[in-house]
């Protein structure tokens, strides 16, 4: 029997959990604190790139104060993406250390040769230098998740960390390294441990590794905990000869000052905790019977990590929900006792919180929890997506985004409407351009109604049409807002803003919005909504801002170089898995090496600029080129609308790739 815990049980203050949306498909790689209770959450995410079967994935972290709050004062919102790719089938895994170093293996090049090694990414994007050898340490064992072999982490309290090795044989190394990534030859021999496969821990995919305070080495397995002494032997004095069997995957270990463990992991959704004292028994004192759990087979929790506070708290670092409703990365912080710290996490009102700081902010809610989204101030963008969401804009123009009618609805039975509590008709904005409403009318045949209740105190904006699963939208302010509300401040279309013939500055809202800048040199700047950004003639300065932007070319005049003149526009904050180019109007069908209607990357490391460039020239004497602020040569790292190619183009196409085959 184990104890339960839940995140909306009634207990005074706070839930004991905090979770936030990151970029969709997301895996948690670690979590750490700093000094000043500053947590720190390393994930990666795969942005939706290639789909389920794509295997890259983009560095990302959270920082989160010590009570949960994520911290505003680290990019803007608490939340950045790295610079930092991973590729799972080449051993590719993640970790953070104290100050948000994101520790990633992968394959560096030393001299002529590819070998295994660790980066540190530094917590603003840099690569750190003073990692390693130049930013890089390698590891003196060979992994690639393809043939079975996936690296492992295992951050400890200090900043040192075990890199390890798990191979289908039954073979492990584990490679001890210090903060700095030089490795501590102390440590076994030379700094490595080779664990063959008759100590029989019987690896499945990563491990975890903690030592303990007399030198002996812990190491998780397949539903099983062993400790090993110094030279790699099993300890025969821990458990049952060295091994315990668990009746659940450990995903985390750790071992508190006073040399008891604890391990994490989850089976059916259900998160565990356990705590055994050093012999490897249960101990009693902690939870129910040494256990604690939370979690369901219908809201579940993966757990990624755990570390022991300085004051003995447990913080526990999960993925919560499904891969079909998306995945958010979660905390649980436990008092040492194992009950749930209600001084820690969201407010234990049955709500999702989700807040917003003094910026602009884009409040991305879950399609699986109510949300209670805040934006403060600034000109914010809130998307509670499904759920019966509690909005409050906050200072500022915001925008309340709604993109389906089960973000928001009705049926005959029940109510999921949202309620935005603080509506300003005079800058506030209800973004309906993605439903394919038609406008204000009586509710029907694709419009919407007002109506407002007889005590004046909520104002409804509502369809009495239902699709096919009985849901017709309904949205809820709160207020009178009967003859405020219009075609001006609810947007059934996306908004337009459209410059000169002369240079223009055209800086959008955080609605979705079309920004034109026709000719001259121009300055378009989107902010957050989705936008599509088109300079038009002249040399351009595009800035897509937050969300999911389109940079569209119409004409080969909207950017091109010629043999004496530069007109190229330049793109600032291209983000691949996010941003399109759109050059379907110019006729190139691909990447190449541009000519044949192709187009040829072409880096330039000195600018740090990304060129796309045609080698074909008009009659005039122009062929298209385009910049892009940084290096987006890799892999993946350009995602372009090209023109449909022809039916020779296509059987070459289908040639070459037969030669891949």
């Amino acid at each position: 029997m184990s104890q339960s815990i839940s995140p909306t049980a009634s207990a005074v203050g706070n839930t004991g959990m905090v979770a936030t949306t990151l970029w969709g498909s997301d895996n948690i790689g670690g979590i750490t604190v700093d000094p000043d209770g500053g947590i720190w959450l390393g994930a990666y995410s795969r942005l939706g790139l290639g789909g389920e079967e794509d295997s890259g994935f983009t560095g990302s972290l959270v920082r989160f104060n010590a009570n949960g709050s994520l911290d505003r004062n680290y990019s803007g919102d608490g939340k950045s993406l790295l610079p930092v790719s991973l590729d799972i089938e080449d051993g590719g895994n993640a970790a953070v250390q104290p100050g948000g170093g994101y520790l990633v293996a992968q394959y560096v090049k030393v001299g002529d040769a590819w070998v295994s090694g660790l980066t540190r990414t530094l917590a603003d994007g840099s690569l750190d230098t003073s990692f390693g050898n130049g930013g890089t340490a390698t590891v003196p064992f060979y992994w690639n998740e393809s043939l079975g072999q996936q690296a492992s982490f295992s951050v400890q309290r200090d900043g040192s960390f075990f890199a390890s090795a798990a191979y289908p044989s039954g073979e492990i190394y584990i490679a001890r390294f210090d903060a700095t990534g030089a490795l501590v030859s102390s440590f076994a021999e030379a700094g490595v441990l080779h664990l063959p496969a008759s100590v029989g821990i019987q690896p499945s995919g990563t491990i975890d590794v903690s030592l303990q305070g007399d030198g002996k080495v812990l190491v998780t397995g397949r539903d099983t905990l062993t400790r090993l002494n110094q030279d790699g032997t099993l300890d025969s004095s821990f458990a049952n000869g060295g091994s315990l069997a668990l009746d659940v995957h450990a995903d985390a270990l750790v071992i508190q000052d006073d040399g008891k463990i604890l391990l994490a992991g989850a089976s059916g959704g259900v998160a565990s905790v356990i705590r055994l004292n050093a012999d490897g028994s249960l101990d009693s004192d902690f939870g129910d019977q040494g256990r604690v759990s939370w979690g369901s087979q219908s809201a579940p929790f993966a757990v990624a990590d755990m570390i022991v506070l300085a004051d003995g708290k447990l913080l526990i670092g999960a993925m919560q929900g499904t891969s079909a409703d998306g995945y958010l990365a979660a905390l649980v912080q436990l008092n040492p006792d194992g009950s749930l710290d209600h001084s820690f996490g969201n407010p234990d009102d049955g709500y999702y919180h989700l807040d917003g700081g003094r910026d602009d902010d884009f409040l991305l809610g879950t399609a699986s929890f109510d949300d209670a989204i805040v934006g403060g101030a600034g000109n914010d963008l809130l998307d509670g997506q499904q759920g019966r969401d509690l909005l409050t804009g906050g200072a500022g123009a915001d925008t309340f985004r709604y993109e389906s009618v089960s973000d928001s609805y009705r049926t005959v039975t029940t109510a999921h409407s949202d309620r935005i509590t603080d509506f300003d008709p005079n800058t506030d904005t209800i973004d309906l351009s993605s439903m394919g409403l038609l406008g204000l009318g009586n509710g029907h045949d694709g419009t919407l109604a007002i109506r407002v209740n007889e005590s004046g105190t909520r104002t409804y904006l509502k369809s009495f049409d239902a699709n096919a699963d009985g849901e017709r939208f309904e949205l809820v302010f709160d207020g009178d807002l009967g003859q405020t509300l219009n075609e001006t401040n609810l947007l059934f279309q996306q908004a337009s803003l459209m410059g000169t013939e002369e240079a223009d500055r055209l800086q959008g809202n955080a609605r979705g919005e079309i920004i034109e800048g026709l000719a001259g040199d121009d300055r378009l700047y989107g902010a957050l909504g989705n936008d599509v950004l088109v300079g038009g003639e002249g040399r351009d300065l595009l800035v897509g801002g937050g969300n999911n932007d389109v940079f569209r070319f119409d004409a080969l005049s909207d950017s091109y170089r010629t043999a004496t003149e530069n007109h190229t526009d330049r793109l600032i904050d291209y983000t691949a898995g996010e941003d399109t180019i759109d050059l379907s109007a110019l006729g190139f069908t691909r990447l190449g090496n541009g000519y044949n209607g192709t187009l040829d990357v072409v880096v330039n490391e000195a600018k740090n600029l990304t060129y796309l460039k045609s080698y074909e020239a008009d009659a005039n004497g122009a062929r298209f080129e385009l910049s892009l602020a940084g290096d987006h040569s890799g892999y993946r790292n350009l995602d372009i609308i090209f023109a449909e190619p022809s039916g020779d183009e296509v059987f070459q196409l289908i040639g070459v790739a037969d030669l891949w085959v």
